[in-house]
């Protein structure tokens, strides 16, 4: 279990992370990507409260292309347990969908448009990088 002031942190690092990686240009712009409450986020940052809803970090986590639980904890932490899932997946990420939306159609429609955004993010890098 994290303690609020971990997630804050971790929520500051990871809007650093995703704006090195051109994914959004600021904190604001990741909101208004995720149609996430801006002051919400401001305030948890700031320590006006120390949570923010779960609704929120789901957003947050669509853009950021990772679960609403990895944006708990900083970036790199993240990164280590998406590695070590890689080394144990069999299943097609299609079959995988499917059977998060029998269980849950609304989370497949949060991955489904997490995997676009990530996509649209990249295609945009590459764009730019080509000119």
């Amino acid at each position: 279990m994290t303690t609020p002031d971990q997630r804050r942190m971790a929520l500051i690092q990871w809007v650093e992370h995703l704006k090195q990686g051109g994914v959004i240009s600021s904190r604001s712009n990741w909101c208004a990507q995720a149609t996430a409450s801006e002051s919400a986020v401001r305030e948890f940052i700031k320590g006006g409260t120390d949570s923010l809803n779960e609704s929120t970090y789901k957003k947050l986590s669509v853009i950021a292309g990772v679960t609403p639980d990895d944006l708990r904890l900083p970036p790199s932490n993240s990164a280590l347990r998406e590695s070590d899932a890689d080394d144990t997946q069999e299943s097609s990420l299609l079959d995988d969908l499917e059977v998060i939306g029998a269980h849950d159609p609304d989370e497949r429609a949060n991955y489904e448009a997490m995997i676009r955004n990530r996509a649209a993010a990249v295609r945009a890098r590459r764009q730019r990088d080509s000119e």
